[in-house]
């Protein structure tokens, strides 16, 4: 017999294997290949594609036989949204938009979760630290992400928080521009 297994968990194994809440022998007979997968909210960009690839993928009858899409503003929320059942939850929200018909309710329903989110205290988010000792990598995308977020501020307010020419300014797309002010959590600067 010629077996292979593979083994996934959403939680951190080493955590696990400190608490001795996993066991230490399964653990290095099963880590021969670790494949680390980000949840979907730090992937955002895949979105787009995850939810063609899942119209595409979607039965006939759901469809009635047509190609199907989501129209622009649908993806745009969706960019937003941080997604904690990862891409498991985009699917059923697909699903669910293609099987109802409409679009806009789709669109309300998720930009109410992504208000909802905003307004919802993030105490359980981890707070970065300010000078990430975890090597020359994190500190590279620590002084990346201070400066893109100075770059898109002073984009923003240049241009009187219009999004569309910020984007333009940056010679971004409108919803990488989106996805940014989400991910650093800008808000308009204080007069």
């Amino acid at each position: 017999m010629d077996v292979r297994v593979l083994a996934a968990t959403n939680v951190p194994i080493e955590d696990a294997l400190f608490d001795k809440t996993f066991r230490e022998d399964l653990y290095y007979r099963l880590s021969v290949f670790t494949i680390k997968v980000p949840p979907l909210r730090e992937r955002r960009e895949e979105i787009p594609y995850l939810i063609e690839q899942m119209l595409r993928r979607a039965p006939q009858e759901m469809t009635h036989g047509s190609g199907m899409s989501l129209p622009s503003r649908l993806i745009d929320v969706a960019l937003l949204y941080d997604w904690r059942g990862n891409v498991r939850e985009l699917r059923n929200f697909v699903t669910r938009a293609i099987i109802m018909r409409d679009p806009a309710a789709a669109a309300r329903e998720l930009e109410e979760k992504v208000a909802a989110m905003g307004s919802a205290d993030r105490s359980d988010r981890p707070v970065k630290e300010a000078f990430p000792c975890a090597g020359i990598r994190s500190v590279v995308r620590d002084v990346k992400d201070r400066t893109e977020v100075q770059m898109i501020q002073s984009a923003l307010d240049a241009n009187g928080w219009n999004r569309r020419r910020a984007a333009q300014y940056l010679n971004i797309s409108y919803r990488a521009l989106l996805y940014k002010i989400q991910q650093h959590r800008i808000r308009p600067t204080p007069v």
